[in-house]
């Protein structure tokens, strides 16, 4: 597999981008040691953050997953499958003063390790979903955004055939409609600096970031921290 290591990504604007930070594999791999910091994302018309299995189909089959589908998650109960490579490791990945402002989806993004090769010593330094109220709109979970992004027949007869099947006329609702991240495969993550929100799988989030924010990082609070780990 390829390796990526030692790259530094710095004071980036991406306006009205689709993804945003996006990290992939097709295969077996390493990435490690990678930094973004000062990015701003803005209006992302899909994931504003994925580190994952590349999401992509390299046949007439919109939906295929190669290895993981552009049709996942809304249509996963229609078999729309997302299965991170066994070899593709991402260790020592931050994401340091990152804004990601209104976004389109309610979710922020995707962080899915494979089981065999858990993601290592990722950390979420200040990073942060600005969204103002009634902005966000949940067109996932009505299949827009793949009719819009892919236009043509397939993704039409796609949406008809899932509200077709569902019995209604909207599709059904999942985790992609809550603010929070899809967190997967990860061995060890950390969050601090008020990052919000906190990808659920990462350790000990809440209270070290809570400590982190009121600036009371001192001898008692980092033993206390510790041994919460």
């Amino acid at each position: 597999g390829s390796t990526v290591r030692n790259i530094t990504f710095r004071d980036v604007v991406m306006p009205d981008t689709y993804k945003g930070i996006y990290l992939k594999f097709r295969g077996a791999g390493l990435v490690e040691d990678v930094l973004f910091e000062n990015v701003t994302i803005e209006r992302p018309e899909q994931w504003a953050l994925w580190m994952g299995p590349a999401q992509q189909s390299d046949s007439s089959d919109l939906c295929a997953a190669h290895p993981c589908s552009i049709c996942w998650p809304e249509f996963a109960w229609l078999g729309a499958a997302c299965d991170p490579p066994a070899g593709g490791l991402y260790r020592n990945i931050t994401l340091r003063d990152v804004s990601i402002l209104e976004p389109r989806k309610h979710s922020p993004g995707v962080l899915y390790g494979s089981s065999e090769s858990p993601m290592e010593d990722i950390l979420f330094d200040n990073v942060k979903v600005h969204r103002s109220e009634g902005t966000a709109v949940r067109e996932a979970a009505q299949g827009g955004d793949l009719v819009r992004a892919y236009g043509g027949e397939d993704a039409r007869a796609l949406e008809v055939r899932a509200s077709a099947l569902a019995g209604e006329n909207t599709l059904s609702h999942g985790w992609w409609d809550e603010p929070q991240y899809f967190c997967e495969g990860v061995a060890s993550g950390r969050a601090v600096r008020g990052t919000s929100p906190v990808p659920s799988c990462f350790e000990g989030v809440s209270v070290l970031s809570t400590l982190s924010d009121m600036g009371e990082l001192g001898a008692s609070t980092h033993g206390a921290a510790a041994a919460l780990r």
